[in-house]
């Protein structure tokens, strides 16, 4: 079938464009606004950067640093000299990666609030794969499942340096610190890198109800690839995680005053935590897409095959899985609150139509109906 002829010109977003008011000859109407939509959406704040985020990762996504950055093994990586820079051009600087000796089966990772706990605790439950850990890398655990944690020195020069995102020690919470840095220098690498999602309204509900670790959002800040606050080709990012980040210590206010409980946080909070963690669940979900061996939803996740993963025999993990779905109602699950403050698609597109449609396309590539499944069993 022929082609319509388009002018290249309409495939190229400009600073000024915000119509395209003329229709190549023979090009179907609908042909036209979706190359218009295309470019118009290029053109905001937070498509900039995804556009950024996409070619920095399609340079440096298959490099040693990167897998080593996001805890992925590979047996042609040691002792391989291919470090890139954090920052553009991101090809600047090169370093000889330490010799990995740490190697374990299985890492389980995903955006904070897409069950980690849960994953644990049933992997766990098994009984078939030794220590199971939930954010605690160590060499001492044959299995982790963490959404934080990293091997920062494989890309950043600098890690956890708090003071330089303008927050306030005091308001800094010293065991969350120690967590955050804990995370950042994880020691071991995994044969196999599984890729947890879940439903985005629900990750987004669990993120602005919890709203108050403020070192969390640090981390996120830390250790996106390229970085939201730093190497955003424009300023509107840098506003916006500022503006999270502010959020998130006026919630840690209010949360200190109130010590018997509840979360009420002011519009203006969940606003800005909302824009937030809706890039950060885009710009995570991307990055660890390019390592992944796989991926699974929360809400109907195959634990057979985890647990195969993390080394037990088919057999092993029939007889682990029954006996942990017996024992399910009892696990351990992040206390997050996000059934109390549940975050719709129509607050979404009041907020933000080109994030509110961003997270949905995303959501609808994993597999997801427009509205959140039940909760996983």
């Amino acid at each position: 079938q022929r082609l319509c002829a388009v002018d290249a010109a309409l495939l190229l977003p400009r600073p000024r464009m915000r119509h395209i008011t003329a229709r190549p000859r023979g090009c179907p109407p609908m042909l036209v606004f979706l190359l218009a939509t295309a470019a118009a959406q290029e053109e905001t704040p937070i498509g900039r950067y995804l556009a950024y985020q996409r070619r920095a990762l399609d340079e440096i996504g298959g490099t040693c640093a990167f897998k080593r950055f996001l805890l992925k093994h590979d047996q042609n990586c040691a002792g391989v000299t291919d470090r890139p820079a954090p920052y553009a051009p991101l090809s600047t600087a090169r370093r000889r990666l330490q010799q990995q000796r740490c190697i374990r089966p299985l890492f389980v990772t995903g955006c904070g609030g897409s069950g980690t706990h849960f994953v644990a605790s049933f992997l766990a439950a098994t009984r078939k794969l030794g220590k199971v850990a939930h954010e605690d890398p160590s060499p001492t655990s044959k299995v982790l499942v963490s959404w934080a944690a990293r091997y920062g020195p494989a890309l950043l020069d600098h890690q956890n340096m708090y003071g330089k995102w303008g927050v306030p020690k005091q308001q800094l919470r010293p065991p969350m610190v120690a967590w955050a840095r804990h995370q950042g220098r994880a020691p071991c690498t995994y044969r196999v890198v599984a890729h947890v999602v879940r439903h985005p309204l629900k990750v987004l509900s669990s993120s602005v109800a919890f709203g108050q670790c403020v070192e969390c959002w640090l981390h996120v800040d830390e250790f996106t690839v390229p970085p939201m606050a730093q190497a955003a080709p424009n300023r509107s990012l840098v506003d916006l995680t500022r503006a999270t980040r502010l959020a998130i210590l006026g919630n840690r206010a209010t949360h200190r005053a109130r010590p018997q409980g509840g979360r009420a946080w002011p519009q203006h909070s969940i606003d800005s935590i909302l824009k937030g963690f809706g890039l950060y669940w885009l710009a995570w979900n991307a990055m660890i897409e390019r390592v992944a061996d796989f991926r699974f939803q929360i809400e109907k996740a195959d634990y057979e095959k985890l647990c195969v993963a993390a080394g037990a025999s088919i057999e092993q993990c029939r007889a682990g899985v029954a006996a942990a779905r017996q024992a399910a109602a009892t696990f351990e699950k992040g206390k997050h609150g996000g059934d109390t403050m549940r975050v719709t698609w129509a607050r979404l597109d009041e907020l933000d139509a080109d994030l509110s449609a961003r997270v949905w396309a995303l959501a609808r590539r994993y597999g997801y109906d427009r509205e959140p499944p039940a909760r996983p069993s």
